[in-house]
């Protein structure tokens, strides 16, 4: 951040100035927030859905400063594992940070299925994220060139 900060003194172009303080808008909220997460779990393993909805939304907030149409759903109603919404928040944050300069929108649904907590993410981001495919995240890409994305976690038999 720091580096970015001082870059923005020294950029020789408007576009790069702004584009700088773009990037700065959203790795700020994520830190914030993040750390956020990370104090309340130290309190509490498990953490109120709205904890999820805040950061996300905070984060969104910022995106839509940048241009960037946003939409959020969350259909968790019951306190989750809070290493599990880190991950959920983690996993929105990589793809918006490899969108931000390629990207005119992102949905995002983030919900629970016995006992499977799931973000589903679409973007029409040009980033490519075939990497991220792994037993936990699928990463697909439809014929408009928009990536279908989910992160899928086992939350164990007792659905937390």
């Amino acid at each position: 951040m720091n580096e970015m900060i001082e870059e923005t003194e020294t950029a020789d172009t408007d576009e790069k100035r702004t584009h700088l303080l773009k990037n700065i808008l959203v790795i700020g909220a994520y830190l914030k927030r993040r750390s956020n997460l990370v104090v309340l779990s130290d309190k509490d393993a498990l953490l109120e859905a709205r904890e999820l909805e805040l950061s996300i939304g905070e984060s969104m907030n910022n995106l839509e400063t940048c241009g960037i149409a946003c939409a959020f759903l969350s259909e968790l109603t019951e306190p989750v594992l809070s290493v599990h919404l880190i991950a959920v928040y983690d996993f929105f944050e990589e793809i918006t940070e490899r969108s931000l300069d390629c990207m005119s929108s992102i949905m995002v649904l983030a919900g629970k299925k016995q006992h499977t907590l799931f973000c589903m993410i679409d973007t029409d981001s040009h980033a490519d994220f075939s990497d991220l495919a792994s037993d936990t995240v699928s990463a697909a890409q439809d014929e408009d060139g928009e990536w279908k994305l989910s992160l899928r976690l086992d939350m164990g038999g007792d659905g937390k």
